[in-house]
């Protein structure tokens, strides 16, 4: 049974519980209201000078980075320095001003540029957007940044450095090395990396007060400055992104390494001068071939063959094909077995089914006078041998058809020449290859 102690002991609980929660509602309705008193009236803002009211939350700005610099007394704007900007004059009240500034930022410098000559690693490192070409980049407010490792301390460039290296910036992308003191450094590494890209790659070095020189892998002099260049396009296809990339880390890698700075220039620039090259090079990759065929059964005997190539001026080489070479020991057209079998010396007891003279285009000077040497040969053989002058799809060759040949090629060489590129020249040489 329920004794009365226990009803009383539960009416007191009852009546304690319910005191703790008056108590609990009252205390929370008076700091409600203190809260609503402090955060309701305006207060003076440090940086801003003004007062500033918090009870409208929806009309609260926060303060731009332009009004805290112009409450420092000076902003810098879209990189360029403006003179010093004294706050706007608030009218007096009871509160507080902000003191005047006893010191000022040093003032920036106008015009102030950050020049970024290209990445120290590769962007898929850690999946930061890092620049990746030599380029200008406007910064909106100074900020201590650490020196790159690729530039140890301030290097004046050297008198003459950008002289007349060799290195042809219409074909290559040339980017520049320049050293605090000039020193003997080994580039054996370098070269070695640079030639496994995959084009085409030339390094000229430069001793104090000297000219430009090929660089060796391990220079006997002092250098005070590379120039080294990768080929744009060849014969492969144009140079790739991801090739140039390569390429400029190597060389930046290097320079932090032996204390020397880097110049790259911009490589969306390189990119379209690639690709545009490219294009112009297709066009004019033009591969001359007539074949001289045996007709009626009878085959060309290898007598004949060698007897008449070696009157025309052509020598056997070490291939087993015969070539025209000019005073330089260069191709200028080429005689080869149509059939696997390599040509022998004199020819005796050997005979075949036709064979093949080529000229190569773009590599040959004088092009016109080549491929009249070659056609005239082509014709003289087919008389001779009792064969036909035949192209590339077996239809026989006459000279009117030749004719038209050599007007075609004729604005083959106009358009080279108009483009820069003589054909056979070093620059057509190295793009051909």
């Amino acid at each position: 049974m329920i004794t009365s102690l226990q009803i009383i002991l539960a009416v007191v609980g009852v009546l304690f519980v319910a005191a703790v929660i008056a108590y609990n509602l009252w205390q929370e309705r008076k700091y409600r209201q203190e809260a609503s008193r402090l955060f309701s009236t305006k207060r003076e803002d440090i940086l801003l000078g003004e007062s500033v009211s918090t009870e409208n939350h929806d009309g609260y700005a926060i303060p731009t980075r332009a009004e805290y610099d112009d409450a420092a007394g000076w902003r810098l704007d879209q990189g360029e320095a403006s003179a010093p900007m004294q706050p706007p004059a608030a009218e007096p009240t009871p509160q507080a001003q902000v003191p005047p500034l006893t010191e000022r930022p040093a003032e920036p410098p106008k015009d102030l540029d950050l020049r970024v000559e290209g990445p120290l690693r590769e962007p898929e490192d850690d999946g930061l957007v890092v620049p990746t070409h030599a380029e200008t980049v406007p910064i909106a407010a100074p900020k201590p940044t650490p020196p790159a490792p690729a530039v140890t301390s301030p290097v004046p460039e050297p008198a003459g450095f950008h002289a007349e290296s060799g290195l042809d910036e219409a074909i290559e992308y040339v980017a520049r090395v320049r050293f605090a003191q000039p020193a003997v450094t080994s580039c054996v590494s370098l070269i070695e990396g640079l030639r496994r890209i995959g084009k085409p790659i030339r390094a000229m070095g430069k001793r104090p007060g000297e000219s430009w020189e090929p660089l060796g892998g391990h220079p006997s002099h002092a250098l005070e400055g590379l120039e080294i260049g990768i080929q744009l396009a060849d014969r492969n296809g144009a140079i790739t992104a991801a090739q140039i990339e390569r390429f400029c880390k190597l060389l930046y890698d290097f320079a932090a390494a032996e204390g020397g700075a880097v110049s790259c220039p911009d490589k969306h620039t390189a990119m379209q001068q690639a690709r545009d090259l490219d294009l112009f090079c297709m066009e004019v990759d033009v591969l001359i071939g007539l074949t001289v065929a045996s007709r009626e059964g009878r085959p060309l005997r290898g007598e004949d063959i060698h007897r008449l190539a070696t009157e025309a001026g052509l020598v056997l080489e070490r291939d087993g094909a015969y070539y025209l070479l000019d005073e330089d020991g260069r191709a200028l057209f080429s005689m080869a077995n149509q059939e696997e079998n390599p040509f022998r010396e004199g020819g005796e007891g050997f005979t075949t089914s036709g064979v093949t003279l080529l000229f190569d285009v773009p590599r040959v000077r004088d092009g016109l006078a080549v491929f009249d040497r070659m056609t005239s040969l082509g014709l003289h053989l087919a008389e001779v041998m009792r064969a036909q002058l035949v192209d590339d799809n077996g239809r026989v060759v006459t000279r009117d058809n030749l004719q038209k040949d050599r007007k075609r090629l004729a604005d083959y060489y106009a358009r080279m020449a108009q483009r820069g590129i003589e054909a056979g020249s070093d620059r057509a040489l190295r793009l051909f290859s």
